[in-house]
This record gives structure tokens, sequence and C-alpha cells, in this order.
């Protein structure tokens, strides 16, 4: 983040539109994680600016990538859907595939999030297809664990572990060390399918077992948004499986407390569940 605004200050200076774009998205990213969400918004549209004045469609891109998926995030399904449209839009006008598979799991997990299981099911497989082909092994682990929550839904407990055990393979969480840095945007994915998986199986101390070693993890990096993003929720919900009060409210007021500094209301409600 440091490095990020002192080439802020270099970019600005310089007056470069492309340039800007680039820096802007950088810290747009960083805030869609760290918080807070105003920061991330506000540097979005400075993005999305300097991209359009330098006609640069890729850093355009990027922009509303990025922006559909904070929106996806923070429960905004309008949002999503709006910026997926026009990344879409992008993506046809470039005739780029690495592209439309990136902007494939925003729209798996928006279509899943609105109930639409049997396309955003299909959309996911075809996905995972073409990021084998393109070889996009650090998208690939979370396309995985997207496409078997959904399994797991709808009660197809083998091909879901089968996908569950190869994102957890592949983003290196089998060798994940708690002391070490790991690549937090696979291994905690991972994380939330194994989690997953366990609470589907009603194995809810193996469940708050992983899922809060993913959050070990995301706290280590300071990313928040993939603590409240179904690891904390998750954790407190087994947390009251197992008559652990304590915890249970611990996680909720830590949902509470995390939502409210990231602008989460998808976290807010979790934590009102969970005291409910």
């Amino acid at each position: 983040v440091v490095a990020a605004h002192a080439a802020l200050e270099v970019a600005e200076r310089s007056g470069e539109p492309r340039v800007l774009a680039r820096v802007h998205h950088a810290l747009q990213s960083s805030a869609i994680w760290r918080g807070p969400s105003d920061a991330a918004r506000e540097h979005g549209a400075r993005s999305l600016e300097f991209a359009r004045a330098a006609r640069d469609r890729a850093a355009e891109w990027n922009a509303h990538w990025s922006s559909a998926m904070q929106s996806g995030l923070t429960g905004d399904s309008a949002g999503t859907h709006q910026h997926l449209q026009l990344a879409h839009q992008v993506v046809d006008d470039l005739r780029a595939p690495l592209l439309r598979i990136w902007t494939a799991e925003v729209e798996i997990e928006y279509r899943s999030g609105i109930g639409e299981w049997t396309e955003a099911l299909a959309l996911a497989d075809r996905s995972i297809a073409e990021a084998r082909d393109f070889g996009q092994y650090a998208l690939l682990p979370r396309l995985l664990v997207w496409a078997a929550l959904i399994r797991l839904g709808r009660g197809e407990f083998d091909v879901a572990k089968a996908q569950i055990d190869e994102a957890w393979t592949l983003s290196g969480a089998d060798r994940a060390d708690p002391e070490r840095p790991a690549s937090v945007h696979t291994v905690v994915p991972a994380h939330v399918g194994l989690a997953a998986w366990h609470m589907a199986r009603l194995e809810y101390r193996d469940a708050l077992r992983v899922a809060e070693a993913g959050l070990a993890i995301a706290d280590r990096t300071g990313y928040i948004a993939w603590a409240i993003h179904r690891l904390m929720p998750m954790a407190a919900e087994a947390s009251l499986w197992i008559r652990d009060w304590e915890r249970a409210a611990q996680y909720g007021e830590r949902l509470r407390a995390e939502a409210e500094r990231l602008g989460h209301p998808l976290g807010k409600a979790w934590s009102e569940a969970c005291f409910a």
C-alpha cells in the first residue's frame, strides 16, 4: 500500500492516464480486501476514468472486474450485475478469452447468490475446462470451490469433494505453513471449500478447525474481506452447533465490527443471524 501511494505521487506528476489508471487499480484492489470500502469505490472510479481517457480497454476491464467483485462481496447485487455487463462488453470488444474466464468467476458467484444454480454451475464447468486449457492455475482453485459449493447445496457430494480436494492440492493448502507466506487468494478459498464440505456432512468440529485455519491465513495478510466471506459465518455456525456459546459470540461480535469497518452489509446480517 505504501509503495502504491508512492507510485500515485509519481503518476500524478507525470499526468499519464494509462499509468494513473493502473496505480488507482492497485489501490482499489488493496482497499477491496483491507478496507475501507469508500476508498475502493473512489479508486475504482478514478481508475475507470483514466482508463477511458487513455483508451486502455484492459485497464477499463480491470476497474469493472474489481468493482463487480467488491459489489458481490458486500451484497450489492445491482452493482455486481452492472459492472459484469460492462466487463463483458470489454471482453467482447477485445475478443480476450482469458479475460472472459476471469469475468466468469464473478458471474458464477453472482448467479449462485441470486439462486440461478443451474446457470451458475454450467458456467462454472465451462470456465474450469477453459482455465485448465489456458493454464490459469491462480484462478482454477477458486472456480473449483465455487462449483463445489453449488454442488454441496444440490447434494452432489462425491463430485463436490473431488473438486474441493483438487482445489486444496492446486492451491498449496496441503503444504501451507502458518508461519510462512501463502497465496491467500487461492489458499483461503480452498479452506472455504473444505470447511463447507464438513458443514454439509454435519462434521462441525472439523468445519471449525478448517475455517479457523483459513481465518489465520487471512488475518495474517490483513485481507479481512476473505475472513468475512464465508469463513467467519461458518466458524460462528459451527460453534453454535457444538454449543460453544462463547466462541460463537466472539465470532458474531467480530463479524459485526469487521463488517462495519469494511462496509459489508452481508457481514452485518450474518452477525445478526449468529446472535439470533
